[in-house]
């Protein structure tokens, strides 16, 4: 029985001590490719980038020192009957001399038309392809009679944006940005903050809600949500004289195509009463993983009423 229990002993040890010998986190690597451009409506500059996937030494990314950025790719796009060719680029950080920005850009592109077939493919210098498609987005026109021109509103406790558009099943996403400057250890910096658009009271804590896509017109902001946004300006600064607020905010109205608007809904981190899904899941590029879709922007001013913004111990920028 003795030597039985010997036989089990030495095969268990020897079965552990071979898993241990080949087991490995890491996976055989392969290298995979990521595209990603968002065509803009607004603008006849558009971006396109490429990173390449990398494998370390060990299990710590962080020692990677090479740029992920794939140069040297050959990238088209495809828009009713004529085909336009990326240019490529750097961009060096002034802040980090190490740190360059690789991308491709279109200068002379701007859609004309809502709903129409986008198509783009890159092809590297090893014959590899990525492909993907979307179709621009629904114009639209501000509601100007529906939508408020100052916070406070006069007379109700929402602040309305109201857009119109002929596409009905169409994502947008309306927000409010606020621009305002601090001046603490002796330089000016001016900030944008995004308001929240309500607030969830979360067993007695009070959770600001951000924005997300919606196939509606039209966005109603709470004027408590509001209060709270210009609150945040001023966290952790002690002297609220030491920020100044610009008494004009700007409205801005996205209007964005299906995988545009997956994407984005994942990137609000800080609303957790919002549904997301694995980044993975948004990849529309074929051959690869990245992002490929289209955004139309349209902005107005709305006035950020003087006594208001000083109700907070904050300046007042007066622009136009």
């Amino acid at each position: 029985m003795k030597k039985i229990l010997l036989i089990i002993f030495l095969t268990l040890t020897t079965l552990f001590i071979g898993c241990e010998e080949n087991f490995s986190p890491k996976g055989e690597f392969e290298e995979k490719f990521a595209l990603t451009c968002i065509i803009r409506g607004d603008t006849s500059l558009q971006i396109a980038s490429i990173y390449s996937s990398y494998d370390v030494q060990g299990y710590d990314p962080s020692v990677h020192q090479e740029n992920p950025a794939y140069f040297g790719a050959d990238i088209r796009l495809w828009y009713q009957d004529t085909v336009y060719v990326f240019k490529d680029s750097s961009v060096f950080n002034s802040n980090n001399p190490d740190s360059i920005f690789h991308f491709y850009y279109l200068d002379n592109f701007k859609p004309s038309a809502a709903n129409e077939l986008l198509e783009i493919e890159a092809t590297l210098k090893n014959g590899k392809r990525l492909k993907a498609s979307c179709y621009t987005p629904a114009r639209f026109v501000f509601d100007t009679k529906e939508t408020t021109s100052t916070i406070p509103a006069v007379n109700t406790s929402t602040v309305n944006i109201v857009w119109n558009s002929d596409a009905k099943n169409n994502f947008y996403v309306g927000r409010i940005k606020v621009k305002y400057y601090t001046d603490v250890g002796g330089g000016v910096e001016q900030k944008w903050l995004l308001l929240p658009v309500r607030l969830i009271d979360d067993k007695g804590e009070l959770i600001p809600i951000y924005p997300v896509p919606s196939k509606s017109q039209a966005v109603a902001y709470s004027q408590g949500a509001i209060n709270r946004g210009m609150q945040l300006i001023s966290e952790g600064i002690e002297n609220k004289g030491a920020v100044t607020v610009s008494n004009k905010a700007i409205i801005e109205v996205l209007s964005i195509d299906e995988n545009v608007s997956r994407y984005y809904s994942s990137l609000q981190e800080d609303n957790k009463y919002t549904v997301r899904v694995n980044e993975s899941d948004y990849s529309n590029v074929d051959g690869g993983f990245g992002l490929f879709g289209s955004i139309q922007m349209n902005t107005r001013k709305i006035t950020l009423q003087t006594e208001y913004i000083k109700s907070f111990g904050y300046n007042v920028s007066f622009e136009n």
